[in-house]
C-alpha cells in the first residue's frame, strides 16, 4: 500500500499497540503470546507496504486465520465466523487478481462486515465481547488495516461508488438499532457488545461515504472507533476480574471510591466512543456528520439519534455501576501495567483529537490520488 511513510508507519504503530495492549495489561510474559503478536505485525506491516491488493488481502486473511485459532477454545462462535472472514479475504484476493470489480467489493463488504460485527453477521464479534475482550482488542488492529485496504483498493471502484448510498443508509439504520439496544442490557458487558455493534454500524457507513470521496472521515471513525471500544474492553474486564460479573439490575453500587481510575478510564472510553469533545470521537462524528449530510441526510440524522442514545445509555449504566451506596472491597485499583496502557490509549484518543489533520489530512493525500 504505496504512500506518505509517516502514514504508513502511524498505521504500523496503532496496529502495534492494539496488539500489545491486552497482553501488557494483563502482565503477560508467555513468549509464544508475543511471538504470535509480532507474527501478525510482519504481516500487517507487509499487508500496508505492498502496492499489490491482492497480496494485501491474502496478508490480512492470514492474520484473521491466526485470529480465529485464538478464539477457538473461548469462542468457538467467534472463531467461526473469523474463519469465514478469512475464507471471504481470500475470495476477495481472487476476485482482484481476475478483475471482477463487482465480485471483489461484495466480498470485501462481506468481509468487513464479518469482522466489525454488522448485523447479520454479527454473533461472532458479539460472542468475544462478552467471552474473549483481549481478543476483540487484538482482532481490532487487522480490522484497521482490513478497513485502510478496503478504501485503497476497493473504494475507488465504479461499483463502490453506486452502492454508496445503500452502504450508508444499512449502517445508519444499524447503528440506531444496537444503541436501542444498549438502554435495555443487564449486565455490564452488554454495554461492550451493544456499542461494539452501533459503531460496526457507523464504520459501514463511514466506508460507504468513504465510496464518495470521504476518506480521512471514514478512516478518523475506524481509528477512533478501535481504540474507544477497546479502552472499553479493557476497563470492563480489569473491573470485572475484581467483583465479577456486574449486574445493572439493581441501584446503583458506590464502585468509584473503591476504583477512581477504572472509574474515570470507564468514563473517559465511554465518553470517547459516544463523541465527547476533545477526544477522537468528537472529531470523527463530526467529519462523518458532515459527510453523511452530503450523501445522505436521512443517514446522518439517524446517526444522530444514534449516537444520542447510545451517550444516554453510557451515561446511565456508569451510574448504575459506580455511583451508590460505598461499596467495600479488598482488591487494588488499577495495575502500573493497566494504568500504562490506559494512559497511552487516552493520549491517542486526546492528540487525534486536539490535532485530527494530522491523520485526515495525510489520508485524503494518500487514499484521493489511488488509481
Amino acid at each position: 500500500m504505496s504512500g506518505h511513510a509517516g502514514f504508513i508507519l502511524s498505521f504500523i504503530a496503532f496496529s502495534a499497540v492494539l496488539l500489545a495492549a491486552p497482553l501488557l495489561a494483563a502482565g503477560l510474559r508467555t513468549r509464544s503470546n508475543w511471538i504470535s503478536a509480532a507474527c501478525m505485525l510482519g504481516v500487517l506491516t507487509f499487508a500496508l507496504i505492498t502496492s499489490n491488493g491482492v497480496l494485501a488481502y491474502l496478508a490480512l486473511a492470514l492474520v484473521t486465520a491466526i485470529h480465529a485459532a485464538s478464539a477457538w477454545h473461548k469462542a468457538p462462535t467467534g472463531a467461526l465466523y473469523l474463519l469465514a472472514a478469512a475464507a471471504t479475504l481470500v475470495a476477495t484476493a481472487l476476485a482482484l487478481a481476475f478483475a471482477s470489480d463487482t465480485l471483489a467489493f461484495g466480498l470485501s463488504c462481506v468481509a468487513l462486515a464479518l469482522r466489525a460485527g454488522l448485523a447479520p453477521f454479527h454473533a461472532g464479534v458479539a460472542e468475544m465481547c462478552m467471552k474473549q475482550r483481549e481478543l476483540l482488542l487484538q482482532q481490532s488492529s487487522s480490522l484497521l488495516i482490513l478497513v485502510l485496504a478496503h478504501l485503497y483498493y476497493i473504494d475507488h471502484l465504479p461499483i463502490a461508488y453506486e452502492m454508496a448510498p445503500m452502504l450508508v443508509i444499512w449502517g445508519a439504520l444499524l447503528t440506531l438499532v444496537y444503541a436501542l439496544t444498549a438502554l435495555v442490557q443487564r449486565e455490564l458487558g452488554g454495554l461492550l457488545r451493544s456499542s461494539t455493534l452501533m459503531h460496526a454500524g457507523m464504520l459501514y457507513a463511514a466506508v460507504g461515504a468513504g465510496a464518495r470521496g470521504h476518506y480521512g472521515a471514514a478512516l478518523l471513525v475506524a481509528v477512533s472507533v478501535v481504540f474507544a471500544l477497546g479502552g472499553l474492553a479493557l476497563t470492563i474486564s480489569a473491573l470485572e476480574a475484581r467483583v465479577g460479573k456486574i449486574s445493572l439490575t439493581g441501584p446503583g453500587v458506590g464502585r468509584a471510591r473503591a476504583f477512581p481510575r477504572l472509574a474515570a478510564a470507564f468514563a473517559f472510553f465511554g465518553g470517547a466512543s459516544v463523541g465527547m469533545p476533545g477526544t477522537a470521537g468528537f472529531i470523527s462524528d463530526d467529519v462523518l456528520l458532515h459527510a453523511l449530510w452530503e450523501e445522505s441526510p436521512a443517514g446522518a440524522i439517524i446517526i444522530i439519534f444514534g449516537s444520542a442514545i447510545l451517550a444516554v445509555a453510557t451515561l446511565s449504566i456508569l451510574a448504575k455501576a459506580f455511583f451508590g451506596p460505598p461499596m467495600r472491597v479488598h482488591t487494588p485499583d488499577l495495575s502500573l501495567q493497566e494504568r500504562s496502557i490506559v494512559v497511552l490509549l487516552v493520549v491517542l484518543l486526546l492528540g487525534l483529537g486536539l490535532a485530527p489533520q494530522l491523520l485526515v489530512g495525510v489520508a485524503e493525500l494518500v487514499l484521493g490520488n489511488t488509481i
